[in-house]
């Protein structure tokens, strides 16, 4: 997420789920989905192209947490 200096003004810096939590309580009702704010149809064929290496990255990233571990 891209920090804006108006989330130091709010008292919500360097906390993601607070700044997600006041985007969301400051939202007003309109008859736009979440279709509109993202374009999933365009997320999900941009994941499918690099999906093998973002598994490959999740397995490698829990190896190296259980060799940290073991350490």
């Amino acid at each position: 997420m891209k920090y804006l200096q108006t989330y130091k003004t709010l008292g919500l810096e360097d906390d993601s789920e607070k700044i997600f939590n006041y985007f969301i309580s400051t939202l007003t009702n309109s008859i736009f989905t979440w279709d509109y704010y993202v374009d999933f149809n365009k997320v999900k064929k941009n994941i499918e192209l690099i999906e093998k290496e973002l598994n490959l990255l999740y397995l490698f990233s829990k190896n190296i947490d259980s060799l940290s571990a073991s350490v």
